[in-house]
């Protein structure tokens, strides 16, 4: 019983790290800002001709939505349970008690919550 709470542990601050290397930190910075491409400055007028508001987009939409997705420790945390229930249940985790799909399914929604959680706790992300 120990053991699994020692993997739980070194699971949810292996994912949360990864989480934010990706995510936040100056290492992936290049390629998220290559992947991102160019931006164009978008403006919203109302009917005087005046500037209502204006804000940087990619010029590609799907783009900058790939980026806020890396960006989110949430969403990216999700991936990562994917993976590594896929993992596991490949390397033959889990018991008679628990079926092989429903691996990738649980450690999916346990990697979230513990990203956004931890985020949510370190301040690297805020709610709007």
């Amino acid at each position: 019983m120990t053991a699994a709470w020692i993997v739980l542990t070194i699971w949810t601050l292996a994912a949360f790290g990864l989480a934010y290397i990706i995510g936040h930190s100056t290492i992936t910075l290049p390629f998220r800002t290559w992947l991102i491409g160019p931006m164009r400055l978008d403006r919203q007028v109302n009917d005087q001709d005046q500037i209502v508001s204006e804000h940087w987009a990619p010029e590609v939409w799907w783009r900058g939505k790939v980026v806020q997705f890396l960006e989110c420790p949430a969403c990216l945390g999700f991936w990562e349970g994917v993976a590594g229930g896929i993992w596991s249940a490949a390397a033959g985790g889990g018991s008679s008690a628990v079926p092989p799909w429903s691996l990738p399914i649980a450690a999916a929604l346990y990697t979230c919550a513990t990203n956004f959680l931890l985020a949510r706790a370190s301040g690297l992300m805020k709610l709007d």
